[in-house]
């Protein structure tokens, strides 16, 4: 099953090393044009298991921010910057977590024998969407950015899950497989008058939203394997972005909209890598050998 963070089998790795691969210029620096301070949050292995870093966009000022005897994956910013919504494995199960940006002050959200995976902020940071087998299959939950009042917003038989917050707030993306496959639906913020956006008989998944809110750009298997897609807001208009053998997937927006960041397998393991919102300038950010997972562009 695929995922927002999409796990691979690698080998026990003693360092990291991520490297720019080709220089840019002032002109086109996405650091400079793609906003939020030029911050990438991702997850990538070190020694036996996942843990968050960021990184500048240009693949450079690595920094660490979580470590423990658990795997953690799936940063998500919160809209001011000031914080790191994520999942940890603890055992069986994953719960979520929060952070301050710099790593310190982490604070346990969800506390059950299920698994709670996969936050996302609402636009003003006082809520967090997530999903959860706490009641049986994959479903939307919504929960206070304290991890108070938790509220579950769907109820299908087929699974729930990767839930996206719009930036201007009233709805909420998800990936959805109650009609077969994965479709990516839209929910409003209480769960009422869902909406299947995608109707591919190919999987559709892994949605994120421009920053302006009118566009989702999503990973499709429509056309074989797993490229990037970017439809309009209401699923109108679908295009493809990337065309390779290898697949591409978990993309995200920076917070200009001018960019996109995603991840890829064409290096052989999962490597990030940058691209114009159009598909154009491809360039890569990470090494091959350093599989990296999950990016998040700080807002």
């Amino acid at each position: 099953m695929y995922a927002r963070h999409r796990r691979a089998a690698v080998g026990l790795m003693t360092a990291i090393s991520l490297t720019l691969v080709a220089a840019v210029g002032a002109a086109d620096d996405p650091c400079l044009l793609g906003g939020g301070a030029g911050r990438i949050a991702f997850d990538t292995y070190l020694g036996r298991n996942l843990e968050i870093y960021v990184m500048s966009c240009d693949g450079e000022d690595i920094t660490n921010l979580t470590s423990s005897p658990y795997g953690e994956v799936n940063p998500a910013w919160s809209p001011d910057g000031s914080r790191i919504a994520y999942e940890r494995y603890r055992g069986s199960s994953t719960e979520i977590y929060v952070m301050d940006a710099d790593g310190a002050n982490p604070r346990r959200l969800t506390s059950n024998y299920r698994n709670d995976s996969s936050p996302d902020w609402s636009p003003d940071g006082a809520r967090i969407v997530f999903f959860s087998d706490r009641d049986g299959n994959n479903e939307v939950y919504a929960m206070n950015a304290d991890g108070t009042e938790p509220v579950r917003l769907t109820d299908s038989p087929g699974d729930d899950f990767y839930p996206v917050w719009s930036p201007i707030g009233g709805r909420i993306a998800f990936v959805s497989a109650r009609d077969g496959n994965r479709e990516i639906y839209l929910i409003d913020a209480d769960g009422g008058n869902a909406l299947n956006l995608t109707q591919s008989e190919a999987d559709d998944w892994l949605p994120e939203w421009s920053p302006d809110g009118q566009q989702i750009v999503f990973a499709s298997k429509r056309d074989g394997n797993s490229e990037i897609y970017v439809m309009n807001a209401d699923g109108t208009n679908p295009q493809r972005l990337t065309d390779h053998e290898a697949e591409d997937y978990s993309p995200a927006w920076s917070s200009s909209g001018e960019f996109i960041v995603f991840a890829s397998a064409r290096d052989g393991g999962s490597t990030l890598y940058l691209m114009r919102a159009d598909g154009t300038e491809l360039r890569r950010l990470t090494d091959p050998a350093s599989d990296c997972y999950s990016p998040d562009w700080m807002p």
